[in-house]
């Protein structure tokens, strides 16, 4: 951090620069859910490496922990799913990421002929991104109304996920407009249409006065418009 301000106060005023080569800025260091990077958050990442020198270094964790790399200073900014500050950080709400229980037609034929109902659900093997994701549960929660355990195959990658629910390994929840082609062509249907589940993200970033953190900023709110869900 120390380091960042260093570099953008030499750029800003380069008499101050000692003579020579100037060290590298280190990047700028963020945290970002994974379907945020799968989804919307590359076209920012890209705008600003467009527009700006600087590099960024990106730490990938679940919505629900990312606050938890700026608690530990570990991270200047966050795509995260805590609203409240974190000390020291502005917060500022981005919009509602969508997401459908898909599944292919061909596993939908073997587990759930008798219907989507909590005993096929019991039964039928789903994914997981690690042990820190909960969108299976927060979805069986809400639209059953009871906790369930079904069997989970464990696969850390948002690309692999919709690849594994193309092929039939199980059952996954997918952002919709990730998977609308998918949708649109019978490739995966919903396990019930229309029953989604809506994960509210936020930026949260230092409050240091930095120009670059500032730009990138600018670049993420570009990005989530039009791309995420907007509730009051």
């Amino acid at each position: 951090m120390v380091g960042l301000l260093e570099s953008e106060l030499s750029r800003a005023l380069p008499g101050l620069a000692r003579s020579g080569a100037q060290t590298p800025a280190p990047p700028i260091r963020v945290a970002v859910n994974a379907d945020s990077l799968a989804t919307w958050f590359m076209p920012a990442f890209a705008a600003f490496s467009a527009a700006d020198s600087a590099l960024l270094d990106i730490v990938l964790d679940d919505q629900d922990h990312t606050a938890d790399w700026l608690r530990q200073g570990q991270v200047l900014a966050a795509v995260t799913g805590t609203p409240e500050p974190v000390q020291g950080c502005k917060s500022s709400y981005l919009g509602h990421l969508r997401y459908a229980a898909t599944a292919s037609p061909a596993y939908i034929k073997r587990y759930f002929s008798e219907g989507v109902n909590p005993v096929s659900l019991a039964a039928a093997p789903s994914l997981i991104f690690n042990v820190k994701d909960r969108l299976q549960e927060k979805w069986l929660d809400q639209h059953l109304g009871q906790p369930l355990q079904p069997p989970m195959h464990r696969l850390p990658s948002s690309h692999g996920f919709v690849e594994a629910t193309l092929r039939g390994i199980g059952w996954g929840m997918n952002p919709v407009d990730w998977v609308a082609e998918h949708l649109q062509s019978g490739a995966l249907v919903e396990l019930m249409p229309g029953q989604y589940v809506d994960i509210a993200l936020y930026w949260q970033h230092t409050r240091l006065a930095m120009q670059q953190l500032q730009r990138l900023t600018e670049q993420v709110r570009a990005a989530t418009a039009g791309k995420l869900l907007q509730k009051p």
